[in-house]
């Protein structure tokens, strides 16, 4: 199947997020698939609003939940419902899943791309076709590890520090029995830092 192509609309409001299509859209057997935070953030931007949802059926034993969700933008309001049931859904939390597919739809039909575009949450099959490393996360990762940098980090350290014989010879913190004394030995400690 042909890749369908993203919709304008998209990916002029990802742009106006600062996210771009890499990181917000993945190709679902040429279906274009956007992740649930992306429209999370896109609703906070457009600033829909959504009313309490409606509980339409639930059963908590049984994992069972579809409500209905209303949401607009000013005047202009649209409504969809959320289903999550063992048979569409494998998440442990069905009321969280159907809130999350209702809200995503709504918010598709207010940005004028419902049809065009559907959501992760929509069905578990999208979530299965999607890359293993999502998008935004392909990025080299430059989180720090715990001993990059630990051996200039010690010889700074050991070059600053003073010498046993220079630390035997440093005079010692005076008693603090006052609070203008406080005041005058922290006033000489800093002069002495900025020296340094």
């Amino acid at each position: 199947m042909a890749r369908r192509q993203v919709p304008e609309k998209l990916l002029t409001v990802l742009k106006d997020i600062g996210l771009t299509e890499r990181e917000s859209i993945w190709d679902c057997h040429g279906t274009p698939v956007v992740l649930h935070k992306a429209l999370e953030k896109i609703a906070s931007f457009k600033r829909i609003t959504f009313s309490e949802p409606t509980i339409i059926h639930s059963d908590p034993k049984e994992k069972i939940c579809i409500l209905n969700v209303s949401g607009s933008i000013g005047d202009r309001s649209e409504w969809s419902i959320g289903e999550a049931t063992p048979y569409n859904n494998k998440n442990a939390y069905p009321y969280a899943m159907a809130e999350e597919r209702a809200k995503d739809r709504v918010i598709l039909k207010l940005i004028d791309i419902a049809g065009d575009v559907y959501s992760e949450e929509e069905a578990d099959d999208f979530k299965a076709s999607r890359p293993d490393k999502p998008p935004n996360q392909e990025m080299k990762d430059i989180t720090p590890k715990p001993d990059d940098g630990i051996e200039e980090y010690n010889k700074v350290i050991e070059s600053t520090a003073p010498k046993k014989e220079e630390a035997n010879n440093l005079e010692p913190i005076p008693d603090v029995e006052d609070e203008n004394n406080t005041m005058e030995i922290f006033g000489q400690m800093s002069q002495e830092l900025h020296q340094v």
